[in-house]
């Protein structure tokens, strides 16, 4: 990876901050493959949202409940 230092005026960064942005919408809105059916803002959705979360909090609580919660998603 190369570093190169330069310098900008606020246009060139607003530009820059407006593309990262959207860039980073994007991938959120396309985390999720489609193979899991879950229509963005769908219940589902929401309980994969909240999995995931618990999932990365590292908190052994809200861990367990993510395995909960994924179980009782499959036997639906």
């Amino acid at each position: 990876m190369r570093l190169y230092l330069i310098t900008m005026d606020d246009n060139l960064e607003n530009a820059i901050r407006k593309i990262v942005r959207e860039i980073l919408e994007k991938d959120v809105v396309a985390a999720r493959p489609r193979a899991y059916g879950a229509p963005e803002g769908s219940k589902r959705d929401k309980q994969l949202d909240m999995t995931k979360a618990d999932l990365e909090s590292g908190d052994p609580e809200r861990i367990q409940r993510a395995y909960n919660r994924r179980e009782k998603m499959e036997k639906g």
